[in-house]
């Protein structure tokens, strides 16, 4: 959802073309990371990881959205780092293997692959209605939230 505007995203906020390779980037590179943390965590607990992995997700989400507002790219880079730091698919499919008995994993595990694949392929198409959008709020200490085809991907992963 956000690729399709990255590119026009980094360039709003003064960076070049290249910098949206990075925005890209950062998320999965710090999936590597968390993958990590959560694989040795997930041993002896579940629902904490998945608790943090959603505020960090929701954290991350608000960030790369109100980058724009301060029109600040090391902002958007963090938000898309610390929601890296938030996706769990691989341990999401440890916790069905894990909780599903072995006569209907297979199943559970297909349409967890299934699910997953159809938010992939919706997300593009997401954006592009998203793009549609362009409007702006005045909010008290916060300033000027800026709603528009840059901003929308990540206030909308965000709730």
């Amino acid at each position: 959802i956000v690729e399709p505007s990255s590119t026009t995203y980094v360039n709003a906020l003064g960076c070049s073309d290249a910098m949206s390779g990075l925005l890209i980037g950062a998320l999965p590179w710090a999936m590597l990371i968390s993958m990590i943390v959560y694989s040795y965590w997930t041993n002896y607990s579940f629902r904490k990881h998945i608790l943090i992995s959603g505020v960090l997700l929701i954290t991350g989400n608000i960030l790369y959205a109100l980058a724009y507002s301060y029109k600040s790219i090391y902002m958007a880079l963090a938000g898309r780092f610390i929601t890296g730091l938030g996706g769990t698919k691989v341990i999401n499919r440890r916790y069905v293997a894990d909780t599903t008995p072995l006569a209907i994993r297979t199943a559970v595990n297909a349409a967890f692959g299934m699910a997953l694949t159809c938010g992939v392929a919706l997300g593009p198409a997401t954006a592009v209605r998203l793009n549609q959008i362009d409007f702006e709020v005045e909010v008290p200490y916060i300033g000027v939230l800026y709603f528009n085809g840059m901003t929308c991907p990540g206030f909308l992963m965000a709730t």
